[in-house]
């Protein structure tokens, strides 16, 4: 299995990439950040980078390990991309 973490600023394309190669029949794994920012002003928490970003950084590394933990924990020889990522290989 071959892992790839696609990077880069805001506005710079990577899920613009990401939904391209999900096109093309890779495997892909969507951004965390986004279900999360919406989960937090649904239920006026303040797990957002505007308002607390400790909490925040928080939310996005359990969503960061539980998504590569469910990819790690799916049988496949295949190349998977990550719209982002956290760097958690080292911390589990």
């Amino acid at each position: 299995m071959k892992l790839y973490i696609i990077t880069g600023g805001p506005g710079a394309g990577k899920t613009t990439l990401i939904n391209a190669l999900q096109k093309r029949g890779f495997k892909t794994v969507p951004e965390d950040a986004r279900n999360i920012i919406r989960e937090q002003m649904m239920t006026d928490g303040d797990g957002l980078p505007w308002k607390n970003k400790i909490h925040y950084a928080q939310l996005m590394a359990e969503a960061s390990i539980h998504s590569y933990l469910n990819i790690m924990s799916e049988p496949s020889e295949n190349t998977i991309f990550f719209d982002r990522g956290y760097p958690i290989q080292s911390a589990i």
